[in-house]
């Protein structure tokens, strides 16, 4: 199973982290992860495209990680980016729950 997590301080969106693989079809025919890879990696690239200053991190296992370091004034942007990620996941989800899960959680509380 694909477990996405979606990081948040307040209402701003400011990190996301995916790992596992979905195990819909055999590796190279996988619409999930096929879906789930191609939504997130146009995000960090699109982020990396603006010059968004981004700790991405890459791994085993389809793990990916990128959480937004400074926005340099372009908050909106960011969140606009962002939040495509956020929605694409959520419809993915929906369509094959038993293949993905999606969390967010709010650093605020996670800090307590």
């Amino acid at each position: 199973m694909i477990e996405v997590v979606f990081e948040r301080e307040g209402d701003r969106l400011v990190a996301f982290r995916s790992r596992g693989h979905a195990g819909a079809a055999d590796p190279g025919e996988d619409i999930v992860c096929a879906a789930v890879s191609a939504l997130l990696f146009s995000v960090v690239n699109t982020l990396e495209h603006y010059h968004v200053l981004t700790d991405v991190r890459v791994g085993k296992k389809g793990f990916l990680s990128c959480e937004i370091k400074e926005d340099d004034g372009m908050s909106k942007e960011i969140q606009a980016i962002l939040s495509v990620a956020h929605i694409g996941i959520t419809g993915i989800v929906q369509e094959y729950s038993e293949f993905i899960s999606m969390e967010v959680i709010d650093r605020r509380i996670m800090s307590c």
